[in-house]
């Protein structure tokens, strides 16, 4: 079905983005913003992001925080195990080891993650993935949108508009405003 749409894919560092085209909207979905490691890009790419906005045009964006229940006896163990099945029979478990964390002062932690594929209980397949995360206190972050120029930020938690964030366990929607 013809829908008239005709997409253009770009790839690049949100820090060093630059489009040809300015945007109404800038959604960043799933808390994938919390990926970018150093804080100083992050801080560049809110910036980068307010540039490819028309004035009026809106980012919308949510975080979460991490896991309260975690404390430095937790670093360098494994961490429970997930288990998918999949349509065909097969099973993938993830598994998590934390090696390196900074939860309080710099807001970050750096996890190992280990997928297994398993066919009739062979396994078929590892991998590990290096999986790091920076987060932002939810006043914090708002204060950052504040200061790259975002006006009438309103902060809610789980995608319900005016339902303010009450605990750690919600995740956290930013809605921000260029000039």
């Amino acid at each position: 079905m013809e829908r008239g749409l005709n997409p253009e894919l770009y790839e690049a560092s949100l820090a060093d983005l630059s489009l040809p085209y300015k945007y109404e909207a800038i959604y960043i979905a799933g808390g994938s913003f919390l990926l970018i490691e150093k804080r100083e890009e992050s801080i560049q790419a809110l910036r980068r992001l307010y540039d490819h906005l028309e004035p009026g045009g809106r980012l919308l964006l949510d975080l979460f925080l991490p896991d309260n229940h975690i404390n430095s006896s937790d670093i360098g163990k494994w961490r429970g195990t997930a288990t998918y099945h999949m349509p065909n029979g097969d099973i993938i478990t993830l598994e998590e080891k934390i090696i390196e964390a900074d939860w309080f002062f710099h807001q970050y932690q750096v996890s190992l993650l280990k997928y297994e594929k398993w066919r009739n209980g062979v396994l078929l397949q590892t991998e590990l993935q290096r999986f790091a995360i920076r987060w932002y206190g939810v006043e914090e972050f708002k204060f950052i949108l504040e200061s790259v120029g975002f006006v009438d930020v309103e902060v809610c938690a789980d995608f319900v508009d005016g339902r303010k964030p009450t605990n750690g366990n919600q995740k956290i929607v930013y809605q921000a405003t260029k000039k």
